[in-house]
């Protein structure tokens, strides 16, 4: 179901609504693409003949798409040559948490749907809001504690010692450090283990040879901090260097590739490309997730999502490699979209270690 704008309708109830023209999905902005600037123009009228003069106003986004460098001189001189005001906005479902209740009555209205319909469309999460910079540096808090215990936990890494101990003495170890809890049941998989890109911690001993991946992260002041990181013990073989220093690249390359205005799947698709050229079929899952007051939020940088990023989002980047009865491994990082890229806010080092 798409929501229609239904004109009849709003010159009945239009009292009391202030409207603006939508993004580049709005009618009016749909014409200027197409350079049909005549009937962008007549549209723009008419809407303000429907909602009255002091409450119809042409909007202005932009995301750094070029769909933006065509509408946005074009929305001015329409502007200048009918006298319809302009206002500068940025693509959100909502800008704080306690607006989503708020939001989904929106979808309902949208839609025809009424709030108690089960097969009603609404969103997963209450976390489609922009972060603010004390939730961000709540987030950066979390991860320090993180990025401590990857440091201690390389002395304590060895032959001999299980999945379990490793998952077990990092969890304490962010405990003693002040954290609330853990952000997730850590993963903490070695040798063939690590092909499961979700893995559980065993009582398989780590060996020689062996990639130890860990995917943790401490809760802190209720935010959730994410980092993966995958070290060798003892030696590794010339393909497992070669996979490795393929993750990283790939990682690097996505992270270079986030800033705002950019698709989401199509961060995906940096490091997915570099991925499967050489080993198709072995990143298992999404690059990517939103992170905060939930482990697992809004925005997913994934194939299929086509949401923008937009300053403000924290997001995780983790590419990996899984070869069935053979080794895995992931590299993950947090980062915070600016405004003009991005800010990664994991410090640990992701150059290959060999303990």
């Amino acid at each position: 179901y798409r929501p229609r704008v239904d004109k009849e309708v709003l010159r009945q109830y239009h009292g009391g609504i202030i409207a603006l023209s939508a993004c580049l999905a709005g009618e009016v902005q749909r014409y200027i693409v197409k350079g049909l600037y005549d009937e962008a123009k007549k549209t723009a009228l008419e809407y303000r003949d429907i909602f009255g003069e002091d409450n119809y106003f042409l909007e202005l986004q932009d995301h750094g798409l070029e769909e933006d460098q065509v509408v946005l001189p074009q929305l001015i001189r329409l502007s200048r040559e009918t006298g319809i005001p302009l206002v500068a906005t940025n693509d959100a479902h909502y800008i704080e948490r306690s607006e989503a209740e708020m939001h989904e009555v929106l979808l309902c209205i949208q839609t025809g749907k009424t709030l108690d319909d089960p097969s009603r469309m609404k969103f997963e999460t209450d976390q489609f809001y922009i972060k603010t910079p004390e939730e961000i540096q709540k987030l950066r808090e979390a991860q320090k504690i993180t990025d401590d215990a990857f440091t201690h936990i390389l002395d304590y890494i060895r032959a001999g010692r299980t999945e379990r101990e490793v998952a077990l003495e990092l969890e304490f170890f962010m405990r003693r450090q002040g954290a609330e809890g853990v952000s997730f049941d850590f993963i903490v998989v070695s040798g063939k283990n690590g092909s499961l890109c979700h893995g559980v911690p065993s009582d398989k001993v780590i060996e020689d040879g062996d990639f130890v991946t860990m995917d943790t992260g401490a809760l802190l002041h209720g935010y959730h901090a994410d980092m993966t990181r995958t070290v060798a013990v003892g030696h590794v073989s010339d393909e497992q260097r070669h996979a490795y220093d393929l993750v990283l690249r790939s990682q690097l390359a996505a992270i270079d590739a986030v800033k705002p205005g950019v698709p989401c799947e199509d961060i995906d698709k940096v490091a997915r490309d570099i991925l499967e050229a050489e080993y198709k079929g072995a990143f298992e899952h999404s690059l990517g997730h939103g992170v905060g007051v939930e482990i697992h939020e809004w925005p997913r940088f994934a194939m299929g999502c086509k949401t923008l990023t937009q300053p403000g989002m924290v997001v995780s980047v983790e590419p990996g490699i899984y070869l069935e009865g053979k080794f895995g491994l992931r590299i993950e990082d947090l980062v915070v979209i600016t405004e003009d890229g991005c800010e990664d806010i994991t410090q640990s080092r992701k150059d290959l270690i060999i303990l």
